[in-house]
């Protein structure tokens, strides 16, 4: 109902905080004065997510640089754990071992891909995903449901997302043609699958990363992302020229598809999180799973209140402050000037 929702989905009165915390400008000095209407819209408070705007979160990041020292995203480690439990040595399979039916024509070109491929290097072959089970027949096409027998957590969070959430209530899955934001004119009925990000053989995670997602979207902040730092980053990184650490490069998935720390079988391990939107509204979620591996808090608050610096993705510095991290440390500068005279009382 576009008539009533504000930015985020927000569809309550603007000055609807006040319904509870009317004598706010009287409780917090750093309040006297402020208009009724601006608490969500000013960057200091969300409706849905504050985590990232709590006052000892703030203090605790005061007076960070732009960009950090050392600037990094979480390495994937998920294969590396995996073999680690499970104990066995594991080789890698070559063209010659596929076990795909001896009377299937198969091309060369998808042997050599999958050869190639973290499946072939980690043992998996045709039949895992073409045939799992021995009770059905060998499937040309498998899909998502193949991907889940081992991709279980990475399913489940692309059915979550916009992506595969009608998937995940047995609708016919969503196509570009049927978004909100601009999409290739040639892209209307692709369908938003595993196989559309990965393919189906090479599992490209640099296609994956940036490649797909260009391949679909046509907004401004989309179009944007070639011409950004961040792109120079990662094209640097893909190339082996970077003079930066491994996890310096920034692709569209490093933003929209976070990797996050899981405990499994008392291991830490690094996985990517394939909700696409879980980190969107409102974007201040991006600063702890994203923004604050390579920038400064204050920095990144800013950039993301910045609705133009997001369209030009990032190009360029922010042109407003927000003003939350001063207002805590003031108010922390305060408690320690008034602590005496409360103990002499």
């Amino acid at each position: 109902k576009p008539d009533i929702t504000r930015d985020e989905g927000v569809t309550v009165a603007k000055d609807f905080c006040f319904l509870c915390h009317d004598k706010i400008g009287q409780e917090r000095k750093s309040h006297r004065g402020l208009v009724k209407n601006g608490c969500a819209d000013a960057g200091c408070h969300k409706y849905h997510d504050n985590r990232s705007l709590y006052e000892d979160f703030l203090l605790k990041h005061l007076d960070e640089p732009d960009i950090l020292p050392v600037v990094k995203q979480p390495q994937r480690n998920h294969a590396e754990i995996m073999r680690e439990l499970n104990g066995k040595t594991i080789h890698a399979l070559t063209a010659a071992a596929h076990d795909a039916p001896q009377n299937l024509t198969i091309d060369k070109k998808l042997l050599q891909q999958w050869e190639r491929s973290s499946h072939a290097d980690g043992a998996i072959n045709c039949k895992e995903c073409h045939a799992p089970n021995k009770a059905l027949a060998w499937k040309n096409k498998p899909d998502s449901t193949a991907c889940k027998r081992c991709h279980k957590t990475e399913t489940n969070g692309f059915l979550t997302g916009k992506h595969g959430m009608r998937l995940a209530q047995s609708l016919p899955a969503m196509v570009p043609a049927e978004a909100r934001l601009a999409m290739k004119k040639d892209t209307p009925a692709k369908h938003p699958g595993c196989m559309a990000c990965h393919k189906t053989h090479d599992f490209n995670t640099r296609r994956a990363a940036v490649d797909a997602c260009l391949t679909c979207h046509n907004d401004k902040h989309s179009l944007a992302y070639k011409k950004s730092a961040h792109f120079t980053l990662w094209e640097k990184e893909e190339a082996n020229t970077s003079t930066r650490n491994n996890g310096s490069g920034v692709s569209c998935a490093t933003c929209h598809l976070p990797r996050e720390k899981q405990r499994f079988q008392g291991k830490d391990v690094i996985r990517v999180r394939h909700n696409q939107n879980d980190n969107l509204r409102p974007n201040e979620k991006m600063i702890r799973s994203v923004c604050l591996n390579c920038h400064g808090l204050a920095f990144s608050i800013d950039s993301l209140a910045d609705a133009n610096l997001v369209q030009r993705n990032f190009s360029g510095r922010p042109s407003r402050h927000v003003k939350s991290i001063d207002m805590a440390r003031n108010r922390s500068i305060n408690k320690l000037i008034e602590k005496p005279k409360e103990v002499e009382n």
